[in-house]
């Protein structure tokens, strides 16, 4: 069997930022600007706050489960079941996220070769997912060399929009939200950003040093991210103001934000060109380090025996990856392609609706934990625990304005789930013992 590189500490944090910065920085801009106006940016500061007792407490599970994720923190502080919920919601939910990453790489790089958009958008999303996938039974490497060209790229666009920004800002064109109920139906598009801060637990046993690596790699990503984005939100709006809000989608904004800077629209549509490329080799990065990591949730608790045809789930290829992991991915996000069509906003809530029953769970097994020791503060679980119960009820509220085909198909994978668990809990009851 080929032995496996182990991450560093460098490697970890690229690939919590590459995930974090996939999409959500660029297709919120003109649905922030719609509904928060000027206080866009200042939504991603408050999500940064309200998250931050979230980034603490799971600094501490990893240090008290330096080689555990999502399974181990439930499972050995709680029971089975609250570590096989806790991982599986975040495998359907996470995926949700990923989905939506290459549905709109996809659609930038449709503006950018116009041959390419004679072809169904859903068609190309289907190829890509399986070329990923393909990518992803191969060695770790391939993927650190890939989030290692993502994440310059990435970076391109968003420190021009704040360089531009010191220097362009229209005052007149600013607005505030209409209300405060916009901001709360914003707020799961702002956690949505925040989404992989948790990646490395997933990867923990596969990081150099995970009891000290694995939690500075959480932090420090976090950190960045949350900042830039506050800033790229608010240079943004300070440059377009409303005007940014009238907008179709996020497609528009680059170029209309550069044919207004630039009398040569000629520059201004290769720039964008430019641009849209880097923010779709960002996306592609971010899922492609998505679908990376995700499946370990998967491969953890099929080796409990807590899903259908286990053994399946737990062979390894040459390469040690679980291929029958990998491929349910691809299985499970075809079906989100095809339900919702690539719809932004839906993608979005679900994504951060299943990441958040994970978190939540997570907080009360550390709360459990702290039961049993007195070396950890407990309030800062607590107020994890009470950030959650927002996330969730905000996530819930914002479900009532969508279409809901794309949560039923998430409830209903969740309810297998479920279904599995207690069915094979049952079989291995009345399995004779040896």
């Amino acid at each position: 069997m080929t032995h496996t590189k182990l991450l560093s500490l460098k490697e970890a944090i690229l690939i919590n930022i590459n995930i974090m910065f996939g999409t959500g920085i660029f297709i919120n801009t003109v649905l922030l600007a719609k509904n928060t106006g000027l206080l866009g940016g200042g939504l991603y500061i408050l999500n940064g706050i309200l998250v931050l007792p979230l980034i603490l407490s799971m600094a501490v599970l990893m240090r008290i489960h330096p080689r555990g994720g999502f399974y181990t923190f439930g499972s050995e502080e709680i029971n089975s079941f609250a570590g096989f919920l806790s991982a599986w919601s975040y495998f359907v939910g996470k995926l949700a996220s990923a989905t939506l990453m290459l549905h709109t790489a996809l659609s930038l790089i449709q503006t950018i070769i116009p041959v390419l958009q004679t072809i169904n958008i859903l068609l190309l999303d289907c190829l890509v997912l399986c070329l990923f996938i393909m990518l992803n039974l191969m060695r770790m490497n391939i993927s650190i060399q890939l989030q290692s060209t993502t994440f310059v790229i990435k970076l391109i666009p968003i420190f021009f929009i704040v360089s531009c920004g010191l220097f362009f800002m229209e005052p007149g064109t600013w607005v505030a939200p209409d209300s405060f109920i916009s901001i709360i139906q914003s707020m799961p598009l702002a956690l949505f950003t925040s989404l992989g801060f948790e990646a490395t637990l997933s990867l923990s046993d596969k990081i150099e040093n995970p009891q000290i690596n694995g939690p500075r790699a959480i932090v420090t990503a976090f950190a960045i991210v949350m900042g830039l984005s506050a800033l790229f939100q608010t240079f943004f709006y300070c440059m377009l103001g409303s005007n940014l809000a009238q907008l179709p989608n996020y497609l528009f904004a680059f170029p209309t934000l550069l044919n207004k800077l630039m009398s040569n629209h000629t520059i201004a549509h290769y720039l964008s060109s430019f641009f849209h490329l880097a923010i779709a080799s960002s996306a592609l990065g971010s899922a492609y380090g998505i679908l990376f990591s995700t499946h370990w949730n998967l491969y953890a608790i099929a080796q409990k025996g807590h899903i259908f045809f286990h053994t399946f789930f737990t062979k390894l290829n040459n390469h040690a990856i679980p291929a029958a992991g990998i491929l349910l991915q691809g299985a499970v996000c075809l079906f989100y392609i095809f339900i919702t069509r690539g719809n932004q906003v839906p993608l979005q809530i679900v994504a951060s609706f299943g990441c958040t029953i994970s978190y939540t769970v997570s907080i009360i097994a550390l709360l459990y934990a702290q039961k049993k020791s007195t070396q950890h503060s407990v309030w800062i679980a607590r107020l994890a625990l009470l950030n959650c119960g927002f996330f969730i009820a905000s996530s819930l509220y914002s479900l009532l304005a969508i279409p809901m085909n794309s949560f039923a198909l998430f409830t209903l994978l969740l309810i297998l789930g479920i279904c599995m668990f207690f069915i094979t809990a049952q079989e291995s009851v009345n399995a004779p013992s040896n």
